[in-house]
């Protein structure tokens, strides 16, 4: 279990924070550390100044979003913004309630903040960067800060500030609205793709039955699927032009839902609530549950039986139903829950107002 420090601005092992209303600093110790090359320092005083420094550099070079999206897939501080790195290894911290501080300082408190920064900050390319073979953080918080933050909270109006007043969240905006127009784009893509594949859904399912063997009656995952189509191809099994089709669609649904996860979740996620309406907010959460779930329905182990778009389904007679129904569904669902996206997020951008 970590301990809050007690908040003393002279103690010579506290490094200078500039800190912002509605902020604390998660303060980083190198409690830990070896050198790429054991030879290249004498003095392990000089190694640990030195990494310092170089740790600072290379985690002011990482996009915030990406170590949002980290964070956001490991289901913590939600409602915790990664505001900025400063000099002395100080992760600034925003938040948009007392709650999500509350949980900030139990996850110290339980020494579980040591171990996720440890997870999130410290990988390969990190340690490549600095020259180091191992390095391990400790986190230290202060309590003048979590007291002087929680205060501030308690006043906050949410709903009440112009986003453009900060540069971060304006950037962040910004690359919304540059996604958006792409994304557009690969929504028109999308839904050629999946005529395509409803105008020869008749051929692809003779296909199917051509290929399967007769014992099968369930199709349980897309692996499955994937596994008789490779056989199918093995025997020289001819014209699988409208099964290769579908799979390319597949694909490319699940392309689009993780580019969507870093250029719209996790830039969401750093956006603060402080700027968006009650409407905002609601969409916010909408844009990334549906994103998450669409993900986890692409999975190629995902359970067929337990996907089902009834329209598609509606299109397959009942005996096919239980064979194709969840296969096929995976395309109609991708493609709608894309459009949703692609509109959810128009109208989320659309309501902060225009920049003067």
């Amino acid at each position: 279990m970590d301990t809050i420090n007690e908040g003393d601005c002279t103690d010579a092992s506290r490094p200078y924070f500039n800190r912002q209303t509605g902020e604390i600093g998660v303060y980083f110790v190198i409690y830990d550390a070896k050198p790429e090359d054991p030879t290249a320092f004498g003095l392990e005083h000089f190694f640990f100044m030195q990494l310092l420094e170089k740790l600072y550099e290379r985690l002011t070079t990482i996009d915030i979003v990406n170590l949002r999206m980290s964070l956001d897939r490991k289901g913590v501080l939600h409602g915790v913004y990664l505001e900025r790195f400063e000099k002395g290894l100080v992760l600034a911290l925003g938040f948009d309630n007392e709650k999500s501080l509350d949980e900030i300082e139990k996850l110290h408190k339980t020494g579980k903040l040591n171990i996720l920064m440890q997870e999130v900050l410290i990988n390969q390319p990190t340690l490549k960067a600095v020259s180091a073979s191992r390095i391990t953080l400790r986190t230290r918080l202060w309590n003048d800060e979590l007291t002087a933050c929680r205060d501030e909270l308690k006043r906050r109006e949410h709903g009440k500030e112009n986003i453009y007043t900060n540069d971060k969240d304006t950037k962040l905006l910004e690359r919304l609205k540059s996604f958006q127009q792409e994304f557009n784009e690969e929504c028109q893509v999308l839904s050629e793709m999946e005529n395509e594949v409803e105008h020869t859904l008749g051929d692809f399912v003779q296909t199917m039955k051509r290929i399967l063997p007769h014992n099968v009656q369930v199709l349980k995952t897309w692996k499955e699927f994937e596994t008789a189509v490779k056989v199918a191809k093995g025997t020289h099994c001819k014209d699988l032009t409208n099964v290769d089709h579908f799979i390319r669609t597949v694909v490319k649904l699940r392309a689009t839902f993780q580019s969507i996860e870093p250029s719209v979740s996790s830039v969401l996620s750093q956006i603060h609530t402080l700027y968006e309406n009650d409407k905002q907010r609601e969409l916010k959460q909408k844009i990334i549950k549906l994103c998450s779930q669409t993900q986890a329905t692409l999975r190629s182990d995902t359970e067929l039986q337990k996907v089902s778009h009834p329209e598609w389904k509606a299109k397959l007679l009942p005996r096919e139903q239980k064979l194709f129904g969840g296969l096929i569904s995976l395309v109609a669902l991708g493609r709608d829950n894309a459009l949703d996206i692609n509109y959810m997020l128009d109208e989320y951008i659309n309501y902060f107002p225009l920049r003067k």
